[in-house]
């Protein structure tokens, strides 16, 4: 059985890596979390985890922005939506008055921020698509190198067919001298 690649968690990767760049407020106005439940290791893991608070369908971020509302979000892998746990608590915590959504990219997170009022830098569409780039390149690679295709060849600079000009080279092995 081939290794999963977690493609949300890369997603989640770049979008804490945008709101790092991104946001237009100093460091101590706001604060990212990233959450995710424990895959399986037992029979009774996820048991322990929700003695201890874990929620399942909790979104997979929470930006909290001095002055706003929490704002949650759950990462998706391109092509899927939540389940239908999910989109129940995200209605949940729409009800509590939070800002909760969901996306399958960086750019979705950032314009979900911009919807939320988020104050973002002039350049934010251009460093959301340039991270969506990235995500797509770290799976890409993630598939290569578990489904283990050749590595791409390098191209290489030939070697010059000479080192110095035919005659140069003449004259000097009639005299005696190695080049």
């Amino acid at each position: 059985m081939k290794k999963p690649i977690q493609r949300e968690h890369i997603l989640q990767g770049r979008v804490f890596r945008f709101t790092n760049h991104a946001i237009a407020l100093t460091s101590d106005k706001y604060q990212f979390f990233s959450f995710d439940r424990s895959g399986q290791s037992g029979r009774f893991t996820h048991a322990r985890e929700a003695e201890r608070g874990v929620r399942r369908s909790t979104p997979d971020t929470l930006l909290e922005v001095v002055g706003m509302e929490s704002i949650w979000w759950e990462a998706k892998d391109k092509g899927n939506e939540p389940t239908e746990e999910q989109y129940q608590m995200l209605n949940k915590l729409r009800q509590l008055r939070r800002f909760a959504g969901w996306g399958d990219c960086v750019m979705d997170y950032a314009m979900f921020l911009e919807l939320c009022g988020v104050p973002l830098v002039e350049n934010w569409k251009y460093q959301a698509t340039v991270l969506d780039g990235h995500v797509d390149t770290l799976i890409a690679r993630a598939e290569e190198k578990r489904d283990g295709f050749a590595k791409r060849p390098r191209a290489t600079k030939s070697a010059p067919r000479y080192t110095a000009g035919k005659r140069f080279s003449a004259r000097a092995k009639k005299a005696g001298i190695m080049i």
